[in-house]
């Protein structure tokens, strides 16, 4: 299993992002008690999926050094509403969804499954996040006589800002709070940073010591 440096190496190569940048975003989470803290060196803790999930947001998100921390607990806390209604089936807060999809993965039982899959995105410009799963409906499924059904259902489990809720039962008028986050994080386009089933299952077999970590190139 990784240390979380080590993971943090991975992430940067993976995401072909400066290493020092990543490294940042680590010791601004550590600092602020986000992620483990520990021995450095070969006494260093293990990296946990909830390191990785808060890890990968702050990278999703790219705020500024001294934001990391407070943009991490933002979005990692944002709350679920599900397209099915079933909430409570579901992780309740967006990084337990990330860190959940990371330990599905991380079961050798998962390696080369493609009968299910997830796909979480960040919204950062409108300050929501979703993680859509995607289940084989089965070989006997009747609605695989229809062309246009893929074979698959989804659930889009969707997490928004706590301001959400108070913001439609106002009229659709936006908080305080929710406008500052919109325009704080607003980029002047509309990105949707992406981490498909490939990116989580090679991630989760790392974090799980299934699969070595990437080591960037000397």
């Amino acid at each position: 299993m990784p240390r979380i440096l080590q993971l943090a190496d991975d992430f940067a190569e993976r995401f072909a992002f400066e290493r020092t940048r990543v490294a940042g975003y680590v010791k601004a989470l550590r600092e602020a008690g986000r992620i483990k803290t520990g021995p450095h060196g070969v006494n260093a803790p293990n990296a946990t999926t909830m390191d990785a999930a808060r890890i990968l947001i702050a990278m999703m998100l790219r705020p500024k050094l001294h934001e990391v921390a407070e943009s991490v607990e933002l979005f990692g806390k944002f709350k679920i509403i599900a397209t099915d209604g079933k909430e409570n089936e579901y992780p309740a807060h967006c990084e337990d969804a990330l860190a959940k999809a990371l330990e599905f993965y991380g079961n050798k039982a998962a390696q080369g499954d493609t009968s299910r899959f997830f796909t979480f995105r960040i919204h950062f410009d409108h300050a929501f996040a979703t993680m859509t799963v995607s289940v084989w409906a089965g070989d006997d499924d009747p609605r695989l006589e229809d062309e246009s059904f893929s074979g698959f259902d989804e659930v889009e489990l969707r997490y928004l800002h706590p301001e959400f809720a108070p913001s439609l039962e106002n009229g659709a008028e936006l908080t305080p709070a929710l406008r500052a986050a919109w325009r704080r994080y607003r980029s002047g386009f509309h990105e949707v940073p992406m981490l498909d089933s490939h990116d989580l299952a090679e991630i989760g077999q790392v974090i799980a010591g299934h699969i070595p970590p990437k080591r960037p190139e000397k």
